[in-house]
């Protein structure tokens, strides 16, 4: 075994964040667990975040700094991050959240001891722009610990239908050789929810009873700042151009045809088939939100159409 491969690699994605990038970093690096090295994709980011990003390299040799040739889209460079790392564990940092000094050494912890458990991440509560403290999630325990797959989805879903946010457990510590059987983040919009319905094939979910989290709000992040379908379907790839959305139910569709790949047995697939449609039931506010929203957008598209005609 080499011993200058660290055990947790973070993969830190970031375009144009100057704004919080440099606190991250700091977070990151008081870690009370050393063992980890940092990479920085940058995706061409035109503020100061290439020098906030050189200056802690210079500072810790931990720290690999790799600016793209061109804006990628957060997808691939989300991806480059996790294909450059070299750690049995794996995290994505975003470049405005914060972690407590014991998080990796608590999580870290919590994988070596339990096998069955892919990802592990502590409680969270949610910080403004000033990290000054919002609300703590709504659940107090996200964990996803059930056995078998179709149990794992249930629970999944259960936490959304209750209103709580659970798709930030893809920031959590993951084991690295499981995360690399999955596809990543695809690029389209909420890819993150299938890699997360992906990782549940191979395993659990621990969430640790610490607040070691702290997920950031703030008008510049990429939900806030990206408002229409069409906008995040460009920050996640900026080589599509989508005209009409129907991005929620596009989400339905690929829930279906990614189970439907994962090599289970008939019954277990019906079952996953069962917990997909019940959460679509649950939140049909939101396929109707997404359909009235399409419409919009078609009356305006042919509007815009026949006025250029």
């Amino acid at each position: 075994m080499d011993a200058n491969k660290p055990l947790v690699s973070l993969g830190l994605p970031v375009y144009n964040g100057e704004n919080f990038l440099a606190e991250t970093l700091e977070s990151l690096l008081a870690q009370t667990y050393t063992n980890f090295e940092i990479i920085i994709c940058d995706n061409l980011s035109t503020d100061r975040t290439s020098e906030i990003c050189a200056e802690f390299a210079a500072r810790d040799e931990r720290i690999s700094y790799f600016c793209q040739s061109k804006n990628l889209g957060a997808a691939r460079n989300f991806n480059t991050t996790f294909e450059r790392s070299r750690g049995k564990y794996f995290k994505w940092a975003s470049h405005d959240d914060l972690l407590e000094p014991e998080y990796l050494e608590r999580c870290v912890a919590a994988l070596e001891a339990d096998p069955d458990v892919v990802i592990c991440w502590p409680h969270m509560d949610h910080v403004d722009s000033q990290a000054r403290h919002m609300r703590n999630q709504e659940i107090d325990d996200l964990s996803i610990m059930a056995e078998g797959y179709a149990a794992r989805l249930r629970q999944l879903f259960d936490y959304q239908i209750a209103g709580d946010d659970v798709i930030p457990t893809i920031f959590g510590l993951m084991r690295r050789d499981v995360l690399a059987k999955t596809g990543l983040w695809r690029r389209y919009t909420s890819s993150e929810e299938i890699l997360m319905l992906e990782l549940l094939y191979y395993g659990k979910v621990r969430q640790l009873p610490e607040t070691l989290f702290h997920f950031r709000i703030h008008e510049d992040s990429a939900f806030h700042a990206n408002r229409t379908p069409a906008e995040r379907e460009k920050w996640f790839d900026t080589e599509k151009h989508y005209v009409l959305q129907l991005p929620i139910w596009f989400l339905l569709g690929r829930y279906y045809v990614r189970v439907s790949t994962l090599g289970l047995p008939l019954w277990v697939k019906l079952r996953c088939y069962y917990e997909i449609t019940r959460r679509a039931v649950f939140l049909w506010r939101r396929y109707a939100g997404d359909l009235i929203k399409y419409l919009g957008q078609f009356v305006g598209y042919r509007y815009e159409y026949r006025g250029k005609a």
